[in-house]
């Protein structure tokens, strides 16, 4: 899971954290809502047809990352679209989303590092999350400023570029 940060948010990283974990909550709570669903897999979709084209190192770095999981004449398909609803495959998904698995890198130019990379020498730090804040992540409670979005009405069904049988030009109103 990305996520992107404001300076203010950067500055309140554990409790987006806090945010987060509740959120999770929020989603096993209920099942995976259809429209969601639908929307998800028609953005991926449209992802799809439209894909930006890659450079050298990060195709290679890509597609040998998604060999290991999709047959090679598949992993664009496969790797960046959804076929199937699941419910099931959905809680797995969120089950996995806990404050004992997590990973939080944080990345940004002003942090103060402690070590340096061998080869690269690239600055950076790490440092363990406490059991304090553990913790308080893993008994998050529910905030009731979060709820699940509503239908978004503006994801394309086509994407057809519409023709007027006449010929007739656009009428211009201003």
């Amino acid at each position: 899971v990305k996520v992107e940060l404001t300076k203010e948010g950067l500055r309140k990283k554990e409790e987006v954290i806090d945010l987060f974990f509740a959120y999770v909550e929020l989603l096993k709570k209920k099942e995976l809502p259809k429209y969601i669903y639908n929307e998800v897999k028609r953005i991926s979709e449209i992802e799809f047809v439209f894909n930006e084209h890659m450079e050298g190192g990060s195709v290679a770095s890509y597609y040998a990352s998604k060999l290991q999981e999709f047959p090679p004449l598949k992993v664009d398909a496969y790797s960046k679209m959804l076929y199937e609803y699941s419910n099931k495959d959905y809680q797995k998904f969120l089950s996995y989303l806990k404050p004992s698995l997590l990973n939080a890198v944080v990345v940004n130019k002003d942090l103060k590092t402690s070590q340096v990379e061998k080869y690269y020498k690239v600055e950076y730090g790490t440092e363990k999350i406490s059991d304090k804040l553990l913790a308080k992540w893993q008994n998050t409670h529910s905030f009731s400023e979060l709820f699940l979005p509503e239908k978004n009405l503006y994801i394309p069904e086509k994407l057809e570029i519409i023709t007027s049988e006449s010929g007739d030009r656009p009428k211009q109103i201003l």
